[in-house]
């Protein structure tokens, strides 16, 4: 299985749109969640950047961001999609829970 970082952006959009993109995003299996060990060691699950998807599927970057581009315009038209295939990953964004 490869591991993906989506990257959506919505132009013109409203928070609403957002509600309905993250709404659709999960429910083809992209979570806004992220699991690991951070720079201090701690396990646990912290949450990505707004517009941001992780997503873990036997594919191909091209064909997740397909799927995505799909997915984004049947909310507004026009989005922008950059997806990212994980060789290796680092963050720092808010804490949601310990592992």
């Amino acid at each position: 299985m490869a591991q993906f970082t989506v990257r959506v952006e919505l132009h013109g959009a409203t928070a609403a749109h957002y509600e309905t993109l993250n709404q659709r995003m999960e429910a083809a299996n992209f979570k806004r969640l992220i699991s690991g060990t951070d720079s201090t060691g701690a396990k646990g699950w912290w949450r990505l950047p707004s517009g941001e998807y992780d997503y873990e599927a036997d594919s191909k970057p091209e064909l997740v961001r397909d799927l995505v581009k799909i997915l984004a315009d049947s909310v507004k038209s026009g989005a922008w999609v950059l997806v990212t295939q994980v060789s290796a990953r680092s963050w720092n964004t808010e804490r949601i829970r310990n592992q």
